[in-house]
């Protein structure tokens, strides 16, 4: 399972935290969870490959912690 999966798990940075996100479209939408991104508009998004682009928070889910929408990343 872990073969056919890998290319989508990615890397996401902030100032403050670092922690994990899955590709969740052919577009390149990105979610992860909220504490990761806390309370920043931008992050850092590094792919399998190790290209890394800026994604901008587009959604915050309500509750203790719900997914995050980072949005489809631009390249840096």
């Amino acid at each position: 399972m872990y073969a056919s999966v890998k290319g989508g798990v990615v890397r996401i940075a902030t100032p403050e935290s670092l922690g994990s996100g899955a590709v969740i479209d052919a577009r390149g939408l990105v979610v992860t969870n909220r504490h990761v991104v806390g309370d920043h508009d931008l992050v850092e998004i590094t792919l399998f490959d190790g290209r890394t682009f800026q994604g901008r928070v587009a959604k915050r889910g309500e509750g203790i912690d719900p997914r995050t929408s980072t949005g489809r990343p631009k390249k840096r």
